[in-house]
């Protein structure tokens, strides 16, 4: 996360705040593992923070198995 972080500064020209909340961070995470990353303390684990309002992938596969099934159902139906 710590790599991702660094990349998006050197590509991008947007501030590390706008980066973190992108990534879902918050900034005492950051320096936190920033801080134990050049202690040597940080494990290679990596987590990937997911929106709460994110579909789960068996309610996407549900969702397209339906559609399929009735192709002649509006978008606004299925939704």
């Amino acid at each position: 996360m710590l790599a991702t972080v660094a990349r998006a500064q050197e590509l991008s020209d947007k501030p590390l705040n706008w980066i973190l909340a992108e990534l879902g961070l918050t900034r005492s995470v950051y320096y936190d593992w920033l801080g134990r990353g050049e202690e040597g303390d940080l494990t290679e684990h990596v987590v990937v923070p997911r929106s709460p309002l994110a579909a789960l992938p068996e309610e996407i596969e549900t969702g397209v198995g339906y559609a399929k099934g009735r192709p002649r159902d509006v978008y606004r139906r299925l939704a």
